[in-house]
């Protein structure tokens, strides 16, 4: 928040800037549209001055007529003067409001810069799992000081739910991936529910078991290995999905 209201002011800082180019922009050029009223004023003034000299030397008009004119001539030579340098100062006045704009648009990029970094060290505080799903096991309980790349839960992602079938290895001739599977769930089994194949295991049930079967030893009596295939679930309705917990019994029946 603190990070937030800087930048809030910083933004209204590069606001009032560029509030203030705009009128000193418009003081420009009023200031320029000064001079040049100064500057024909000041273009008639000398012509009658340089007309009245001329008129004095034949003394054709009285000195005071030439005064008058002489004073004329210096008074619009003061205005395109000072107009002059109205407008110089509303050019500088311009060049140091865009100073202080370029000093406030720096100032807004080093408080977004404090807003992103506080945003990233506020994400830091949420803990949120890659997955859609349900908390299979939990590792962690409430107030419980927690290390980095500590496993906290164990979720089964429903998105992407799948069953294993032990199939024996004389059966694997006839399958294949993406043969469509009938799957009836022991505990539901008024619900029907599709899948197709989708890969088999690289090694059989008993190589893959905790204690695999050791041969070496002469004593051998031939077993029928069985082989995890992994089905898919396709697209179900989500009522009956979410009635499916892992390690539920099944039976699969595959279209050949």
């Amino acid at each position: 928040e603190q990070a937030m209201a800087s930048q809030t002011g910083a933004n209204a800082g590069v606001g009032v800037s560029q509030a203030q180019i705009t009128a000193t922009a418009a003081n420009t050029s009023t200031a320029k549209a000064n001079i040049e009223a100064a500057k024909v004023k000041l273009n008639l003034a000398q012509k009658d001055f340089d007309r009245f000299a001329n008129l004095i030397k034949d003394g054709a008009i009285t000195q005071q007529a030439f005064d008058q004119a002489k004073a004329q001539k210096e008074t619009a030579q003061a205005a395109y003067t000072a107009a002059v340098d109205q407008y110089n100062a509303a050019v500088k006045q311009v060049g140091t409001t865009e100073s202080q704009l370029k000093v406030s648009s720096s100032g807004v990029t080093q408080r977004q810069s404090d807003v992103d970094f506080a945003k990233l060290q506020l994400s830091y505080t949420e803990i949120k799992a890659p997955a859609t799903g349900i908390v299979s096991k939990k590792n962690v309980q409430k107030g419980q000081l927690v290390q980095p790349g500590q496993s906290l839960f164990a979720i089964v992602n429903e998105n992407s739910l799948y069953v294993t079938a032990n199939f024996k290895e004389t059966q694997l001739e006839q399958l294949r991936p993406g043969l469509k599977v009938h799957i009836e769930v022991d505990a539901y089994p008024d619900h029907a529910i599709e899948g197709e194949i989708y890969n088999f295991a690289p090694v059989t049930g008993a190589k893959s078991s905790l204690l695999p079967p050791d041969n070496a030893t002469g004593n051998f009596v031939k077993v029928v290995q069985r082989v995890p295939v992994k089905i898919k679930i396709k697209n179900q309705e989500k009522a009956i999905l979410e009635k499916l917990r892992p390690g539920m019994s099944v039976k699969v029946s595959v279209s050949i």
